[in-house]
């Protein structure tokens, strides 16, 4: 852009920015959150009021020099990842051949394997004596992918130790959390199992 193009007001924002750059050279990142914070609330005090969007801007919230180092041979993760989405796929062709109607959802597993194996590997922790391990929900389409991981090591329950996948009835509940408390919708679904694996409690209870 030439010179004499150059707007007084676009001269302005640019004064703004080279200070902000100098301020954050010279006195670091908080230095500059601090300003930021303070601007906005004086901003506001006057009357200006910010757009607000839902949206963050994609980019990593932890600066590329605070990164530290990834923790895991990346090289065998990859290589196990890869076993495991064959093993997936390999799965839900297998049951599908043994028995119509079961279905399967491959490429959901597919794109959130490599989410999974970075907890798997470095966030996700088993039971000990003095912790009780992390409850993790993982992704109902993707569950091929979970069972597949499985087969790589013993499988429990299984006396061949090969995991399959079998037809079972999801029950959910969907209600308006207005109206009906939590704990109240959880204890419905309970009566409702118990109700299915014993009749007779329709009959009792009604």
């Amino acid at each position: 852009m030439d010179a004499e193009q150059v707007q007084p007001v676009d001269l302005e924002k640019q004064d703004w920015l080279d200070a902000l750059d100098e301020l954050l050279e010279i006195e670091g990142h908080e230095r500059v959150v601090d300003i930021l914070h303070d601007l906005q609330v004086s901003a506001h005090r006057q009357g200006v009021r910010l757009p607000f969007s839902a949206n963050t801007p994609y980019i990593n919230t932890i600066d590329l020099d605070s990164q530290p180092a990834y923790p895991g041979d990346r090289e065998m993760e990859r290589r196990i990842k890869s076993l495991i989405r064959w093993n997936a796929m390999a799965m839900v062709v297998r049951a599908n051949r043994e028995e119509d109607g079961i279905g399967g959802h491959i490429s959901s597993y597919q794109s959130i394997a490599t989410l999974y194996e970075v907890g798997f590997n470095h966030f996700f922790r088993g039971r000990t004596e003095d912790f009780p391990g992390d409850m993790v929900y993982f992704q109902g389409h993707s569950s091929p992918g979970i069972y597949a991981r499985a087969f790589m090591d013993p499988c429990v329950g299984s006396g061949d130790g090969i995991c399959s996948p079998r037809l079972r009835m999801p029950l959910s509940l969907s209600y308006d959390h207005r109206i009906i408390d939590g704990a109240d919708g959880a204890r419905f679904l309970q009566w409702i199992i118990d109700a299915m694996q014993e009749p007779l409690l329709l009959a009792l209870e009604g």
